[in-house]
């Protein structure tokens, strides 16, 4: 069975991009949109206003300038350019065709996208793949599978459900919608449908995270204590969502996919900045009913690049760095034996100093493994790994954190 697989890429002037993981840049790197700029110049020297406006019109377009914005704010996204995270990486590459192409079972048949200027560069890329800026003819085309949606998430729910509801498999971005309410539709559409949904939770594919499952399923970090993260950077700037929506769902679905629990309650607070109305400094608060407790933190205004992960265990720690080339996991055989004695009032602490194991990982790359196991699911009928319930509990913390946060941190209980 071959799948016609179809990237439904959304974008235009009427759409302010969520966030530069894939929605924004569309085929197009930093350097891309550079040399698109001097070509413009080269061919514009007599009307250099005009030409000027093109250009900021096609910076908005990549996500690299807001609609309108004071210079402050500018110079912020300006620098963010140059500040490429792993996401941006990753996600980017979901669109990217060459993930597909490679893959003997997928021919990808159409793309869509709803600015022009966007949809002829794709075409000039790849002439042999038809584009279209018509999501009906899309859907409406019986010889169409399955669709990758990578659009902003407020565009999620009714794209997937259009999909759903033609027949299609879907493919969505993370996070799967932008509520709660709407995630729980979806779900319960597609199961109606009894078609594949599955959530672009990426870094659930990375070997690196593949082998922290293993240790932490293994028992060999004993009972959970605390989950801590942190993922900071200087920018990439958003301007319909805050960064807990841009950034947190890389790190909860990690920890979802790890610890297999839901939390009890969710607090957050953040921090506005630059006249701005949504929060571009985060920290989310999370606890579990054995005693784990788990914290965020998210930041689009850091110096520097740190995507860090510590899980403390009874028994040993585990530090993960995806930033780090080659040794991205740690597990220290570190942490403290507490023994009392009858008689003795206080407590005695000792503490352990053990060997640092550095696991081997595959050299994979995740968007290959994501598309294959999107593939595998759709014909062979399996339940994929960041299904619709993983996204819905993704989702659900998030909304929990931006109420809690709209409530000056009071924690937000789940039922």
């Amino acid at each position: 069975m071959q799948i016609k697989l179809i990237l439904l890429f959304i974008l235009g002037s009427f759409v302010v991009p969520s966030s530069m993981d894939s929605e924004a840049v569309y085929y197009f790197t930093n350097e891309d949109s550079e040399q698109v700029e001097q070509e413009n110049d080269d061919q514009n020297t007599n009307a250099n206003d005009e030409v000027e406006e093109e250009k900021k019109g096609k910076r908005r377009l990549f996500g690299l300038l807001p609609p309108k914005k004071d210079k402050e704010k500018k110079d912020i996204d300006e620098v963010a350019e140059e500040n490429e995270s792993t996401e941006e990486n990753l996600s980017t590459d979901l669109v990217e065709n060459d993930n597909i192409q490679e893959n003997n079972d997928m021919k990808l048949r159409i793309i869509c996208d709803s600015n022009t200027y966007s949809l002829q560069r794709a075409s000039q890329r790849y002439p042999h793949v038809r584009g279209t800026d018509n999501v009906k003819e899309i859907l409406n085309d019986p010889k169409i599978d399955a669709v990758i949606i990578a659009t902003p998430a407020n565009t999620h729910f009714d794209l997937a459900s259009e999909a759903l509801n033609s027949g299609k498999h879907v493919l969505v971005e993370k996070p799967m919608t932008d509520s709660v309410q709407s995630a729980l539709e979806l779900l319960e559409l597609s199961e109606k449908v009894n078609r594949v949904l599955m959530v672009d939770h990426t870094f659930i594919y990375t070997p690196a995270v593949n082998q922290l499952k293993k240790i932490v399923s293994s028992g060999e970090l004993g009972s959970l204590l605390y989950y801590d993260s942190i993922r900071i950077n200087l920018g990439l700037f958003q301007h319909d969502i805050n960064v807990i929506w841009d950034l947190a769902p890389h790190d909860i679905s990690i920890m979802h996919y790890l610890i297999e629990k839901s939390p009890v309650s969710v607090s957050a607070q953040g921090a506005k900045f630059f006249d701005s109305e949504i929060e571009s400094i985060a920290y989310v608060h999370l606890t579990f009913d054995d005693g784990l407790i788990a914290h965020f933190h998210v930041n689009w205004l850091a110096p520097v690049k740190i995507r860090r992960t510590v899980i403390g265990g009874s028994k040993k720690m585990t530090v993960y760095d995806d930033v780090e080339p080659t040794e991205k996991i740690k597990v220290y055989d570190k942490g403290i034996d507490v023994t009392s004695e009858e008689g003795i009032l206080e407590t005695l602490v000792q503490y352990r100093t053990g060997d640092i194991q550095i696991p081997h990982l595959e050299n994979r790359e995740a968007l290959s493994v994501e598309i294959d196991h999107f593939k595998d699911c759709i014909i062979n009928g399996k339940v994929p790994i960041t299904d619709s319930h993983a996204g819905l509990e993704v989702v659900k913390v998030l909304e929990a954190a931006h109420q809690s946060i709209r409530k000056e941190g009071l924690p937000v209980f789940f039922d």
